[in-house]
């Protein structure tokens, strides 16, 4: 594999060596011990590397975990708020102002979840109907989240004194 080297020393000696690396040095018992120094030196510094890789990944991962049960939450509280709208607007609920008052009476899994429906009219032209803006807040008592909704709608008075009248408006512009 390797071509003999000859070395010719200062006292007429040759000296045949297997490679250009293979010096007397490491032939002896001190260049051993200093090889595996260096073997046992680059083991160690290697597993540094992967315990603070590994480290730094499953830190990685715990972050991508509390990101994902946030994203949950603040799903959860959006559904609630449409919910809640939804029912103002079908007319299960009224319009004016609550108190915050908790889901547990509609549903047991919803008790750290609380909500609140603020009203204040908007705009007091004559020719418009009266409009209210309904704001839906949905709080979440243990891990602090708040969502709020908000949309202007028609007072219930005008949808009432509208449906009186028979001129509740049009439907795909077909009137009833």
């Amino acid at each position: 594999m390797f071509k003999k080297a000859e070395t010719v020393l200062a006292d007429d000696k040759t000296r045949h060596c297997a490679s250009p690396f293979d010096t007397p040095s490491l032939r002896t018992p001190a260049g051993a011990a200093s090889r595996k120094g260096a073997v046992l030196l680059e083991i160690v510094l290697a597993m540094t590397i992967f315990v603070f890789s590994a480290a730094v990944v499953q830190s990685g991962l715990v972050s991508c975990l509390r990101s994902l049960s946030t994203v949950r939450l603040q799903n959860r509280a959006v559904n609630l708020a449409v919910t809640k709208l939804s029912e103002i607007q079908m007319g299960l609920l009224d319009v004016a102002g609550t108190e915050l008052t908790s889901f547990e009476e509609e549903d047991e899994s919803l008790s750290e979840w609380e909500w609140q429906v603020t009203a204040e009219p908007v705009g007091e032209d004559a020719d418009a109907p009266p409009m209210m803006l309904v704001t839906v807040t949905i709080t979440n008592t243990s891990r602090r989240i708040t969502y709020r909704l908000t949309e202007i709608m028609s007072s219930p008075q005008s949808q009432d004194e509208l449906s009186h009248r028979g001129t509740a408006g049009s439907f795909f512009g077909v009137r009833p």
